[in-house]
């Protein structure tokens, strides 16, 4: 990740914000001064994430066009989900 992500601040997407990977992630993103937009699908996550200081997005992986609109919506330069139907044509 620091080679990848270093240099300059990127917009980043994480699906699963609040589990194991998010919980680590997103803490050393913000601290490196990337802007991160973390996926949450209850208010209590939300408030979870954005103590973590990402920016929540309630969204449902089994709800394809709401996750479509809120990773275009994040305009992430990089993320951590997979979903074609998702990229921002160009």
């Amino acid at each position: 990740m620091s080679e990848l992500l270093a240099g300059y601040p990127w917009r980043v997407f994480v699906a699963g914000g609040s589990g194991a990977l998010g919980k680590t992630l997103i803490p050393k993103l913000v601290a490196r001064g990337h802007e991160v937009t973390a996926m949450a699908r209850s208010v209590d996550t939300a408030d979870e994430l954005r103590r973590m200081g990402a920016t929540p997005a309630l969204a449902d992986v089994f709800e394809t066009e709401r996750l479509r609109r809120t990773v275009a919506d994040a305009r992430p330069t990089w993320s951590s989900i997979s979903c074609p139907s998702c990229r921002r044509a160009p």
